[in-house]
């Protein structure tokens, strides 16, 4: 799919140059304005140069994560070993509090 994208990319910026060169004139008018109208494609050519690269990179982002993603998922799948079954604890129970004996109920002691 990327060379179909350069591909496209090359067609479009080869028909909008051949379009500009039909507006600018005969070879004579384009040297009198040669600063400007190479001023103008160089920033054309630029800003379709920067927008291709960031289309890239966020391409490329996206397959990184992705990999990335199924990596762990295959690595998880093969290394994780089967859970082990609970082991059971045995407690003992306890006896109910006893209430204290010879401690008023308020818990105050007469002095």
């Amino acid at each position: 799919m990327n060379p179909i994208v350069t591909l496209a990319a090359g067609i479009v910026l080869g028909a909008l140059g051949v379009r500009y060169g039909w507006k600018a004139g005969p070879l004579p008018a384009l040297r009198n304005r040669k600063d400007a109208g190479t001023a103008l494609i160089r920033d054309g050519l630029d800003r379709a140069g920067s927008q291709l690269r960031g289309a890239a990179i966020t391409g490329l982002s996206a397959v990184e994560k992705q990999s990335g993603q199924l990596r762990q998922k295959l690595e998880g799948e093969a290394a994780a070993p089967e859970p082990e079954a609970p082991k059971k604890v045995s407690r003992t129970k306890r006896s109910p509090r006893k209430p204290t004996t010879g401690a008023p109920a308020g818990g105050k002691t007469e002095a």
